[in-house]
């Protein structure tokens, strides 16, 4: 409510001591924020972005992405964006969630503030599978990406590759969870050839490439 004391009093600290104005630097803040984590894998440690993704002072290309992804991954640190704004930068928004283990929390027209900060909460919350190693089940010839990004369980991951005599897509996944080992093991039933999904052999041929980028999230 505008007329809750404690806001009020936030609102004109906040007046005091920041100015929000000109172009944004998400690169910049993103690097500088890395450094000020301590990397401890026994706590959860996440960014949480409240805005359009934008980085209009210094623009986020793919090799920044990737860098900057690398970066928060290998100290533990999970990347949330709650979209808000007219005009959104979807790469930064998705790249940097899927990159990290972390999600985007989109808004809902119906929800009240107590049950949004809830859900944001408990999204943000939910446990990180940090892979180590993986190992596909026989029959399959290959799978693209050759390494895994962090997985979640609310967040599906893009697996593409090519089989060979098996007739299911299982596999075997060792990592860690809050710094304590973990296995997991999944399986997928193969549906039948469609031809709307023609340009997976082009995304099979292009991670064949280079095979050593995250896999993004759906």
């Amino acid at each position: 409510s505008p007329k809750d004391a404690s806001i009020e009093s936030a609102l004109q600290h906040l007046e005091k001591v920041e100015y929000c104005s000109g172009a944004c630097d998400l690169k910049g803040a993103l690097t500088k924020i890395v450094k000020e984590f301590d990397g401890r894998a026994d706590r959860q440690q996440v960014i949480v972005l409240l805005g359009d993704g934008e980085s209009a002072y210094a623009p986020v290309d793919n090799a920044d992405r990737f860098r900057l992804g690398q970066q928060m991954v290998a100290q533990r640190i999970a990347f949330f964006a709650v979209p808000l704004g007219a005009k959104l930068n979807p790469m930064n928004l998705h790249g940097f969630a899927s990159t990290t283990g972390g999600s985007v929390i989109r808004l809902l027209a119906d929800e009240t503030a107590a049950d949004r900060a809830k859900r944001v909460l408990q999204t943000v919350s939910a446990p990180i599978l940090y892979p180590t190693r993986h190992e596909l089940a026989e029959g399959i010839a290959e799978a693209y990406p050759t390494r895994l990004p962090p997985l979640r369980s609310d967040t599906p991951t893009l697996m593409v590759g090519r089989l060979d005599t098996a007739q299911k897509f299982a596999i075997s996944i060792e990592g860690t969870i809050a710094g304590k080992p973990h296995r997991v093991q999944i399986q997928e039933a193969i549906g039948k050839p469609e031809v709307s999904n023609y340009f997976l052999t082009g995304v099979v041929a292009q991670w064949s490439k280079n095979d050593n980028k995250a896999a993004p999230a759906l």
